[in-house]
């Protein structure tokens, strides 16, 4: 449960430093006219990552599998907010990959504490059943 707490809090803490810097970006490239969600389609973008999830032996494994775009939109998605790209935003965005990989981690976690908690209520059903 500590562990789970641990993740949760690295989480916010990956989060926030993402996010933080993105706002730093903003006011680098000169406010909000100059990067703004009206600047490009959502619709349009690709996944860059994709998370499979599996469950072997009452363990769950996580694996990053990089999405294969076809050439023709092979591009890199910072390139949209001009040539000469902040390092805030570059920055920004490892924040955010890293915090796919501590999702994955809690998920896992969760999982396994939940897997812990099912067993220990069977456990409690059996001592009763047997001091009656």
């Amino acid at each position: 449960m500590n562990d789970l707490i641990a993740l949760k809090t690295g989480l916010e803490s990956q989060l926030r430093e993402g996010w933080i810097c993105v706002a730093k970006s903003r006011i680098e490239m000169g406010g909000t006219s100059a990067i703004s969600c009206l600047q490009f389609d959502e619709r349009c973008s690709n996944s860059t990552v994709t998370v499979a999830v599996s469950e072997d032996e009452g363990q769950f494994v996580s694996s990053f599998e990089n999405y294969t775009m076809p050439e023709s939109s092979k591009r890199d998605i910072l390139k949209r907010f001009g040539i000469l790209t902040p390092g805030l935003l570059r920055k920004g965005q490892k924040y955010f990959i890293s915090s796919i990989n501590l999702v994955c981690e809690m998920a896992t976690s969760q999982a396994r504490l939940e897997k812990l908690c099912s067993e220990y209520q069977e456990l409690l059903k059996q001592k009763k059943l047997l001091s009656s």
